[in-house]
Formats: C-alpha cells, sequence, structure tokens
C-alpha cells in the first residue's frame, strides 16, 4: 500500500475520532476535534501531493479518497447537528448528504 493510500486511511481514522470528540460534552473534547480535523484536512492534501509527485496515483486511491472525504465531512456535519445552540438545520445535512450521493455515483459512472 502506498504512503498516500495509507494517509486516505488515517483520514478515516481521524475522521471517526473528531465524531467521536465532537459527540463528547466537553468544551475540550471540541477543541480536540477541531485539531483532528485539521489534521484529516492535511491528509486530504498531503496524499492528493504525494500520490501526484511520487507517479503513485492508485486505483484504490482514487475511489477511497472521496468516500474518506464524505466520511470526514458528513460524520462531522452530522456530529454537530447534536449541539442545538449551533442551530444547524436537519434538512441542510439531508440536502448535502444527497448532492454528495449524487455527484459520487455521477462520477463512479464515467
Amino acid at each position: 500500500m502506498t504512503l498516500a493510500n495509507r494517509l486516505t486511511m488515517l483520514r478515516v481514522v481521524l475522521a471517526a475520532a473528531v465524531f467521536a470528540a465532537l459527540m463528547a460534552d466537553s468544551p475540550r473534547w471540541h477543541g480536540a476535534a477541531l485539531l483532528l480535523f485539521g489534521a484529516a484536512i492535511a491528509t486530504d492534501w498531503l496524499d492528493g501531493y504525494l500520490a501526484r509527485r511520487m507517479n503513485a496515483v492508485s486505483h484504490f486511491g482514487k475511489i477511497a479518497d472521496p468516500i474518506a472525504d464524505k466520511i470526514l465531512v458528513l460524520g462531522t456535519l452530522l456530529a454537530l447537528i447534536r449541539h442545538k445552540e449551533l442551530h444547524i438545520p436537519v434538512w441542510a445535512l439531508f440536502v448535502i448528504l444527497m448532492r454528495e450521493l449524487v455527484i459520487g455515483g455521477v462520477r463512479l459512472r464515467f
């Protein structure tokens, strides 16, 4: 497995950690979620950079990278909806989820 693919898999693990930290009731965990989310964003940029620079673009990476992105973004939004003081409407998550599924489906077809 290439380094870029390992970073993609790390992003999935970080997405789970972000979700767990946001589900906690302590503001300290919410700060940790922000740092973890930042690390996940960095791995997204880095895995793409490394795959192109090392000419290590793989079929696995082409599929796993957008899935990891969706897990990170949608999991974060789902966890944030729990916090009523943010006033995030559930319909917004639904619209974003539907968009991701439609666009992802179209991309896989072509």
